[in-house]
């Protein structure tokens, strides 16, 4: 994409590799809206070096690697699984790295002032409060930061993958971008809602020990894992640790575990698991504990969503 570097310009326009060209592609939403996507596994390296334009930008990395950075603002790395915000009011230099040889699903969803305007008559908005990696430049009022992606935006992501090229569908395809546009930018607002009070992040040590243990449960959610055991796998206390999740993830450390849980689960259950199978393999050694849990989450038994999600229509088919 051409995050931040040259946001929120056609990545089309840009001196870029054949390989990614072949990969890349351009949905031109509405006026000051646009969303690009890279999707396949270029072989060089792609460099840019520019002057980034005002606006706003989500991007949803589903698979990638590589690092970017504003103009006097330390580098943000490019990982799969998390979202990266954007945000200037003013043009700024900045740069991207994005190394040839691996697999790269993206989804850069753009919006002009203008176009942010038109939608929310909301300004370029600041990102503070809920990042888990915050590399701005409040100086310059501009703003550059991720956070995981939440289940939907990943699913959001894959949707508009998926996509067939804008110039082979009509209304409907239209209606279903600006529709993706819209659902991405709420989604991204949702964490930037700075209207409560934040608690103060942890510091250096705790941060690091706190990110280690969100990366621990991501992995490890199907043991049993508790407070305890993962304050001492962290190395700082259950307190420190409970007040690095609320900082970080806006959330306490058991409805982290619970929110990983839950979305293995209907990920497993999508691609055609059992639910006995599906809850052993998400942690719960009872059945009937799971699929209580899994109602209290999704709002339905197992079984009853996934028919839903398999039988509900689709408003913007092509």
């Amino acid at each position: 994409m051409d995050c931040p570097a040259s946001a929120p310009r056609n990545p089309m326009s840009l001196s870029m590799p054949s390989n990614w060209a072949l990969i890349s592609q351009l949905h031109s939403v509405s006026d000051g809206v646009s969303i690009g996507c890279l999707d396949g596994r270029p072989t060089s390296n792609w460099q840019l070096d520019g002057i980034s334009q005002p606006g706003f930008g989500i991007a949803i990395v589903l698979e990638g690697a590589g690092a970017m950075a504003l103009d006097g603002g330390p580098p943000l790395n490019i990982e799969a699984g998390t979202a990266i915000l954007y945000s200037t009011a003013q043009p700024i230099r900045g740069w991207d790295d994005f190394p040839g040889g691996h697999a790269t699903r993206i989804v850069d969803v753009r919006f002009t002032p203008e176009g942010l305007a038109s939608l929310c008559g909301h300004p370029p908005p600041e990102l503070t409060g809920k990042l888990l990696r915050d590399c701005s430049v409040p100086c310059q009022n501009a703003y550059l930061g991720s956070l995981p992606a939440s289940r939907e935006m990943k699913r959001l992501a894959a949707d508009i993958l998926r996509h067939p090229p804008t110039s082979a569908a009509g209304l409907s395809s239209l209606l279903f971008l600006q529709a993706k546009a819209m659902e991405a930018l709420a989604l991204a607002l949702r964490h930037l809602d700075t209207r409560r009070r934040e608690p103060a992040l942890p510091a250096p040590f705790d941060r690091a020990r706190v990110e280690h243990t969100y990366k621990y449960i991501q992995q490890n959610y199907w043991q049993n894992l508790t407070v305890k055991v993962l304050s001492e796998e962290a190395g700082i206390s259950e307190k420190r640790l409970q007040a690095g999740f609320t900082a970080l993830y806006g959330q306490p450390v058991h409805s982290c575990l619970r929110q990983t849980r839950m979305e293995a689960a209907a990920s497993l259950l999508e691609s055609g698991w059992t639910v006995t199978d599906v809850a052993d393999a998400v942690g719960f050694a009872s059945l009937s504990h799971f699929i209580k849990a899994f109602k209290q989450y999704w709002g339905a038994t197992p079984k009853t969503w996934l028919s839903k999600t398999e039988t509900a229509p689709s408003l913007f088919t092509t």
